[in-house]
């Protein structure tokens, strides 16, 4: 199974993360559907009062989102969501089984 750590895919998204750089992701989610090794995808607003409700332990969260207070390890901030999802997205290409149907 393929995984990347938060600070792998921080860093090829070019955006800032916070929390433990180390946590293995093996694939990606809706914030209420994700798995404790899976990325949620929360980064519109609407979509931080589901994340505490979630297995997730990390996010693709807005920018100045109080991630610790939502119960996350890790959280990588965006400011421009669709430019961060074509990022993810083209870094996933390859990968397939990375990411599931969301």
């Amino acid at each position: 199974m393929t995984s990347f750590t938060i600070g792998e895919i921080s860093s090829a998204l070019k955006l800032p993360v916070v929390g433990d750089r180390d946590l293995k992701i093996t694939g990606v989610a809706e914030p209420l559907d994700a798995k404790n090794t899976e990325l949620a995808l929360a980064m519109s607003a609407k979509f931080l009062d589901v994340l505490p409700r979630s297995n997730a332990k990390a996010a693709i969260v807005p920018a100045g989102t109080d991630w610790q207070t939502i119960g996350l390890t890790a959280a990588i901030f965006v400011d421009r969501p669709r430019v961060a999802m074509a990022a993810l997205t083209q870094m996933l290409a390859e990968t397939k089984e990375f990411v599931r149907e969301i």
